[in-house]
């Protein structure tokens, strides 16, 4: 990752509930702002080329700028397209922006819902797609074949898991940090019999956004107050950088959540 675009918090709130996480009225809204420019420092000190775009008023998922896009490409951004009402004009103000800054979009047809990097994570020469909540199998489908790549559609059964992001996290071509019970059985089985190396998240470190991390190089940005799995990342030789972003847990994201996939 050498490029991310960030999104200023200076409308973010909990003013709506559409996951189990939302806590209607619970933000600080100085203390979001705090740990936003926190992580915004911590990608400049380790050499990520931060991007920004502002956010607008009566939006207040907007900060969640890996939702918005996926990459597919050098300056080739598919936008995304939210299930729920209450996301869908943040879209209008990332094509905006990219457009203005000189990125191709390419949209999904309107009747695929995809939330961009909060239902994707590449691996390997797959791509795991989390189905059930926000994304079905007909747009798993079509991004595979946007994309040119084998998907492995991975069930998500439980609501508070409603995106991939909230319970999974690939460290490397061998190694998978997963919680189970988020899983229908039959993807539980599919992760075990591809992963080399799958290991389990606790109910309470993914409860804490341990799987909502970001990897960069031989660096893992993890929510502070997940030991366990932080010393399992450790031990495979990266480094761990703890940060808080506990108000934006409030509504159900984490650092991998604020952080838009640029280059």
């Amino acid at each position: 990752m050498k490029k991310v675009l960030l999104c200023r918090p200076h409308f973010f709130q909990v003013d709506y509930q559409i996951n189990p996480w939302m806590k209607v009225g619970s933000v600080d809204k100085i203390n979001a702002l705090i740990q936003w420019e926190n992580l915004v420092l911590q990608y400049q000190k380790l050499g990520v080329e931060v991007e920004f775009i502002d956010q607008i008023e009566n939006h207040p998922d907007m900060v969640f700028a890996a939702d918005q896009s996926l990459l597919l490409g050098e300056k080739h951004i598919l936008l995304s397209s939210f299930r729920f009402p209450e996301r869908r004009g943040e879209s209008e103000q990332y094509l905006t922006w990219y457009l203005d800054h000189g990125y191709q979009v390419t949209t999904l047809p309107e009747d695929l819902y995809f939330e961009g990097g909060g239902e994707l994570q590449p691996w390997q020469h797959y791509l795991f797609i989390g189905v059930g909540f926000r994304t079905d199998h007909p747009s798993a489908r079509h991004i595979g074949e946007v994309f040119g790549k084998e998907v492995l559609c991975l069930e998500l059964s439980k609501e508070h898991f409603y995106h991939l992001d909230t319970c999974l996290m690939a460290l490397d071509d061998r190694t998978v940090f997963y919680y189970p019970p988020a899983f229908s059985p039959a993807s539980q089985k599919a992760l075990q019999d591809l992963v080399p190396n799958l290991l389990e998240i606790s109910e309470a470190e993914v409860q804490n956004f341990a799987a909502n991390s970001v990897v960069i190089e031989k660096s893992v940005l993890m929510q502070v107050g997940s030991p366990v799995m932080a010393a399992q990342i450790e031990k495979l030789g990266y480094r761990v950088i703890s940060l808080d972003v506990s108000e934006f847990m409030k509504a159900g994201g984490g650092l991998h959540c604020l952080t838009g996939y640029l280059s």
